[in-house]
């Protein structure tokens, strides 16, 4: 259970990197009349129609890609809401005098209440917000379940709650990660090689900190790995579709 609970953590810290990498979804739309003038100012109008060209072309790519991660974040929080829901079963059989089980209850009790309480579909700012601390939150429960997991000690007050991770391992937590995380990165390849490939060696080679990442990405070949690369990425598209403008 320790490898789960390791994978949990990385995959939800990842999850929130994402985020933060390009947290506003209407940016997609962020190139507006006034700063395609000022862009205008810097380059010829030959180069700024043809960065216009790829900039378009990019944002179906790039929703895409948000998307999938959107996709990837509800799988974290339904399995999270599935494993803490099983946990509890299994805590509130334990023997009353335990202190730290007393103490953890409640605190899984409330966060499995907000995930449930989670609307989902919601893409207010409110609701995004909520979505987000509730991750950070899983993410820190997790690492504390991962060190108690890899504990060596089996005489203290946890070592009743790490009996109840090695009791609740069937239920397939890593495997179910796992795939959502291979999930997400074959529908991201799908979407961007076909995009890559459709571009002219001139526009790569405009763009060649995104071809770099490219090339590294795909010799990437943990699905972890290439997950934890789309924050590289988001990072390299955040600065091509909202340039900086002096």
């Amino acid at each position: 259970m320790a490898k789960s609970f390791g994978l949990a953590v990385l995959c939800v810290y990842l999850t929130l990197q994402l985020i933060a990498a390009f947290p506003y979804q209407n940016s997609l739309n962020g190139v507006e009349d006034n700063d395609s003038k000022l862009i205008g100012l810097e380059h010829s109008k030959a180069v700024k129609f043809a960065e216009d060209d790829f900039r378009k072309s990019l944002q179906p790519v790039l929703a895409s890609t948000l998307d999938i991660l959107e996709e990837h974040s509800k799988t974290l929080i339904l399995e999270s809401a599935s494993f803490l829901d099983d946990l509890l079963v299994e805590l509130n059989t334990l023997p009353e005098d335990n202190e730290y089980v007393k103490e953890l209850i409640p605190e899984l009790t409330s966060l499995l209440d907000r995930l449930e309480k989670l609307d989902l579909d919601n893409e207010s700012t409110p609701a995004l917000e909520e979505k987000a601390a509730v991750l950070l939150a899983i993410a820190k429960v997790y690492g504390n379940f991962d060190l108690i997991a890899r504990s060596s000690d089996d005489s203290g007050e946890q070592a009743v709650v790490k009996k109840a991770f090695q009791k609740l391992e069937s239920k397939g937590l890593n495997e179910r990660i796992n795939k959502s995380s291979k999930r997400a990165v074959d529908k991201f390849t799908t979407i961007f090689a076909p995009f890559w490939n459709s571009l002219s060696d001139e526009q790569k080679g405009e763009h060649a900190n995104l071809a770099d990442w490219y090339e590294r990405y795909q010799a990437i070949e943990s699905s972890q790995e290439k997950l934890k690369s789309f924050i590289e990425f988001l990072n390299i598209i955040h600065d091509i579709v909202i340039p900086k403008i002096n």
